[in-house]
Protein backbone atom coordinates (compact mmCIF):
# COMPACT_ATOMS: atom_id res chain seq x y z
CA UNK A 1 0.00 0.00 0.00
CA UNK A 2 1.01 3.59 -0.95
CA UNK A 3 1.27 6.34 1.83
CA UNK A 4 -1.72 8.98 1.48
CA UNK A 5 0.00 12.07 0.63
CA UNK A 6 -1.53 15.26 2.09
CA UNK A 7 -4.48 17.27 0.25
CA UNK A 8 -3.15 19.97 -1.91
CA UNK A 9 -7.27 21.53 -2.06
CA UNK A 10 -6.83 24.00 0.97
CA UNK A 11 -11.03 23.37 1.39
CA UNK A 12 -10.12 19.58 2.08
CA UNK A 13 -11.90 18.43 5.23
CA UNK A 14 -8.73 17.68 6.56
CA UNK A 15 -8.13 21.53 6.73
CA UNK A 16 -11.18 22.07 8.35
CA UNK A 17 -10.11 20.03 11.66
CA UNK A 18 -8.58 21.49 14.64
CA UNK A 19 -6.34 19.97 17.16
CA UNK A 20 -9.54 19.37 19.65
CA UNK A 21 -11.56 17.46 16.72
CA UNK A 22 -8.44 15.22 15.58
CA UNK A 23 -9.65 11.46 15.36
CA UNK A 24 -6.09 10.71 17.39
CA UNK A 25 -7.46 12.84 20.45
CA UNK A 26 -11.12 11.51 21.43
CA UNK A 27 -14.20 13.22 22.51
CA UNK A 28 -13.16 13.03 26.34
CA UNK A 29 -9.78 15.08 25.91
CA UNK A 30 -11.09 17.55 23.21
CA UNK A 31 -13.85 18.72 26.24
CA UNK A 32 -10.98 18.27 29.44
CA UNK A 33 -8.53 20.68 28.65
CA UNK A 34 -10.58 23.58 27.53
CA UNK A 35 -11.98 23.34 30.63
CA UNK A 36 -8.69 22.68 32.56
CA UNK A 37 -7.32 25.77 30.60
CA UNK A 38 -10.73 28.06 31.58
CA UNK A 39 -10.06 26.76 35.25
CA UNK A 40 -6.14 27.25 35.10
CA UNK A 41 -7.43 31.29 33.95
CA UNK A 42 -9.55 31.14 37.41
CA UNK A 43 -7.21 30.84 39.59
CA UNK A 44 -4.88 33.57 37.71
CA UNK A 45 -7.85 35.36 38.23
CA UNK A 46 -8.05 34.66 41.64
CA UNK A 47 -4.73 35.01 42.99
CA UNK A 48 -4.46 38.66 41.12
CA UNK A 49 -7.30 39.62 43.33
CA UNK A 50 -5.88 37.92 46.38
CA UNK A 51 -2.97 39.49 48.75
CA UNK A 52 0.11 38.03 48.17
CA UNK A 53 2.03 38.87 51.33
CA UNK A 54 1.36 41.28 54.31
CA UNK A 55 3.66 43.00 56.62
CA UNK A 56 3.36 42.67 60.42
CA UNK A 57 4.72 44.03 63.81
CA UNK A 58 5.78 42.51 66.59
CA UNK A 59 6.88 43.99 69.93
CA UNK A 60 8.16 41.59 72.54
CA UNK A 61 9.78 42.35 75.87
CA UNK A 62 12.48 40.32 77.79
CA UNK A 63 14.34 37.69 77.44
CA UNK A 64 13.49 35.03 74.91
CA UNK A 65 12.19 32.98 73.79
CA UNK A 66 9.78 32.95 76.86
CA UNK A 67 9.54 36.56 76.39
CA UNK A 68 5.52 37.79 75.96
CA UNK A 69 5.07 39.41 72.55
CA UNK A 70 2.05 40.64 71.27
CA UNK A 71 1.76 40.92 67.31
CA UNK A 72 -0.09 43.80 65.60
CA UNK A 73 -2.21 43.69 62.59
CA UNK A 74 -0.86 43.66 58.89
CA UNK A 75 0.22 47.05 58.57
CA UNK A 76 0.60 46.61 54.68
CA UNK A 77 -0.16 43.96 52.14
CA UNK A 78 1.20 42.79 48.65
CA UNK A 79 -1.13 42.20 45.67
CA UNK A 80 0.09 42.07 42.42
CA UNK A 81 -1.91 45.86 41.49
CA UNK A 82 -0.53 47.77 44.55
CA UNK A 83 3.14 45.88 43.61
CA UNK A 84 3.26 47.58 40.18
CA UNK A 85 1.93 50.82 41.19
CA UNK A 86 4.28 51.67 44.39
CA UNK A 87 7.45 50.43 41.68
CA UNK A 88 6.47 52.71 39.53
CA UNK A 89 5.60 55.33 41.73
CA UNK A 90 8.83 54.78 43.30
CA UNK A 91 10.35 55.06 39.72
CA UNK A 92 11.50 51.57 39.38
CA UNK A 93 9.52 51.15 35.56
CA UNK A 94 11.61 48.60 34.14
CA UNK A 95 10.72 46.39 37.06
CA UNK A 96 7.23 47.53 37.30
CA UNK A 97 6.97 46.84 33.70
CA UNK A 98 8.00 43.44 33.73
CA UNK A 99 6.06 42.61 36.70
CA UNK A 100 2.80 44.02 34.97
CA UNK A 101 3.25 42.35 31.88
CA UNK A 102 5.01 38.73 32.88
CA UNK A 103 2.72 37.95 35.89
CA UNK A 104 -0.50 40.57 35.00
CA UNK A 105 -1.01 40.06 31.16
CA UNK A 106 1.38 36.99 29.85
CA UNK A 107 -0.50 34.39 31.80
CA UNK A 108 -3.98 35.16 30.44
CA UNK A 109 -2.18 35.62 26.92
CA UNK A 110 -0.27 32.39 27.02
CA UNK A 111 -3.68 30.55 28.10
CA UNK A 112 -5.69 31.81 25.20
CA UNK A 113 -3.02 31.26 22.57
CA UNK A 114 -3.11 27.49 24.28
CA UNK A 115 -6.68 28.05 23.55
CA UNK A 116 -6.53 29.20 19.97
CA UNK A 117 -3.70 26.06 19.38
CA UNK A 118 -6.59 23.83 20.43
CA UNK A 119 -9.63 24.96 18.45
CA UNK A 120 -8.16 26.86 15.74
CA UNK A 121 -8.24 24.68 12.38
CA UNK A 122 -5.35 23.85 10.07
CA UNK A 123 -6.34 26.33 7.73
CA UNK A 124 -6.21 29.17 10.28
CA UNK A 125 -3.08 27.67 12.08
CA UNK A 126 -1.24 25.47 10.06
CA UNK A 127 0.69 21.92 12.00
CA UNK A 128 3.95 23.62 11.66
CA UNK A 129 2.76 26.98 13.08
CA UNK A 130 0.54 25.33 15.62
CA UNK A 131 3.61 23.26 17.42
CA UNK A 132 5.69 26.29 16.89
CA UNK A 133 3.45 28.36 18.89
CA UNK A 134 3.25 25.72 21.77
CA UNK A 135 6.82 24.92 22.11
CA UNK A 136 7.35 29.31 22.31
CA UNK A 137 4.79 29.10 24.85
CA UNK A 138 6.22 25.59 26.44
CA UNK A 139 9.76 28.22 26.62
CA UNK A 140 8.51 31.25 27.88
CA UNK A 141 5.74 29.65 30.46
CA UNK A 142 8.49 29.99 33.22
CA UNK A 143 7.99 34.23 32.79
CA UNK A 144 5.44 34.73 35.02
CA UNK A 145 7.38 33.25 38.38
CA UNK A 146 9.90 36.79 38.10
CA UNK A 147 6.37 37.90 40.35
CA UNK A 148 7.33 35.49 43.41
CA UNK A 149 10.97 35.84 43.12
CA UNK A 150 10.62 39.77 43.52
CA UNK A 151 8.01 38.88 46.03
CA UNK A 152 10.83 36.22 47.90
CA UNK A 153 13.64 38.83 47.85
CA UNK A 154 11.08 41.26 49.90
CA UNK A 155 10.38 38.91 52.20
CA UNK A 156 13.94 38.67 53.29
CA UNK A 157 14.87 42.01 52.47
CA UNK A 158 11.79 43.12 55.05
CA UNK A 159 13.11 41.34 57.76
CA UNK A 160 13.58 44.03 60.72
CA UNK A 161 14.55 43.16 64.50
CA UNK A 162 14.87 46.61 66.48
CA UNK A 163 16.50 46.29 70.16
CA UNK A 164 15.07 49.11 72.09
CA UNK A 165 16.33 48.28 75.54
CA UNK A 166 14.17 45.39 76.88
CA UNK A 167 11.98 45.85 74.23
CA UNK A 168 12.54 43.76 71.06
CA UNK A 169 10.44 45.39 67.65
CA UNK A 170 10.01 42.44 64.73
CA UNK A 171 9.05 43.69 61.32
CA UNK A 172 8.73 40.49 59.04
CA UNK A 173 7.13 39.97 55.82
CA UNK A 174 4.71 36.75 56.34
CA UNK A 175 3.43 35.13 52.22
CA UNK A 176 -0.84 34.48 52.20
CA UNK A 177 -3.04 32.81 49.75
CA UNK A 178 -2.06 34.66 47.12
CA UNK A 179 1.19 33.66 46.90
CA UNK A 180 0.38 30.16 47.41
CA UNK A 181 -2.49 30.34 44.31
CA UNK A 182 -0.17 31.85 41.80
CA UNK A 183 2.40 29.25 42.37
CA UNK A 184 -0.44 26.75 41.98
CA UNK A 185 -1.51 28.82 38.96
CA UNK A 186 1.96 28.90 37.34
CA UNK A 187 3.07 25.23 37.82
CA UNK A 188 -0.82 23.90 36.48
CA UNK A 189 -0.23 26.06 33.38
CA UNK A 190 3.38 24.73 32.15
CA UNK A 191 1.80 20.95 32.63
CA UNK A 192 -0.93 22.49 30.69
CA UNK A 193 1.47 23.32 28.16
CA UNK A 194 3.24 19.93 28.13
CA UNK A 195 0.09 18.09 27.75
CA UNK A 196 -1.28 20.08 24.66
CA UNK A 197 2.09 19.97 22.41
CA UNK A 198 1.91 15.81 23.32
CA UNK A 199 -1.91 16.13 22.36
CA UNK A 200 -0.32 17.99 19.30
CA UNK A 201 2.57 15.10 18.51
CA UNK A 202 0.35 12.56 19.26
CA UNK A 203 -2.13 13.73 16.56
CA UNK A 204 0.24 14.25 14.19
CA UNK A 205 2.38 11.47 14.19
CA UNK A 206 2.33 9.96 10.96
CA UNK A 207 0.88 6.56 10.34
CA UNK A 208 3.34 3.94 8.48
CA UNK A 209 2.23 0.99 6.45
CA UNK A 210 2.70 -2.08 7.73
CA UNK A 211 5.33 -4.07 6.64
CA UNK A 212 4.52 -7.00 4.41
CA UNK A 213 6.64 -10.01 4.37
Amino acid sequence: SEIEEAPSDPNHPKYSHSLALSPRVGTLWALVVPLLLLSNIALFISSNLSVGASVYLSISWGTPPDAPRVQMPSIFSFTLANSVQDMWDAGVYPLSILIACFSGIWPYVKLLLMLMCWWFPVRWLPVRRRERVLIALDALGKWPLVDSYVLVLMMVAFRLKLPIGPIFVDVFVESNIGFYTFLAATIFSLLLTHLTLAMHRHAEEPEFPEAVD
